[in-house]
């Protein structure tokens, strides 16, 4: 089953935009070097899992799209900016 997405912007913003992408194909650059598992002080040692080996996380990054942003966020002290 084959599914086509089109993205539509107001004409105007044509060019201004950027265009949507396959999440594959637009892996962010700390992902790489993430570890698959880390050791956790909180639970007393613990190895832990990351985001490399949670499901939804891999499936979005598989399957998913992503919308670019024109311009960086910043999250800080629980606002963004």
């Amino acid at each position: 089953m084959s599914v086509t997405i089109v993205a539509r912007c107001h004409p105007e913003l044509e060019g201004l935009l950027p265009l949507p992408v396959q999440s594959r194909r637009a892996l962010p650059d700390w992902l790489k070097p993430m570890p698959s598992e880390v050791t956790s002080e909180m639970l007393g040692g613990d190895t832990v899992r990351t985001l490399k080996q949670c499901p939804p996380v891999l499936d979005a990054f598989a399957i998913g799209i992503m919308l670019p942003l024109v311009c960086d966020l910043v999250a800080k002290d629980g606002e963004i900016s």
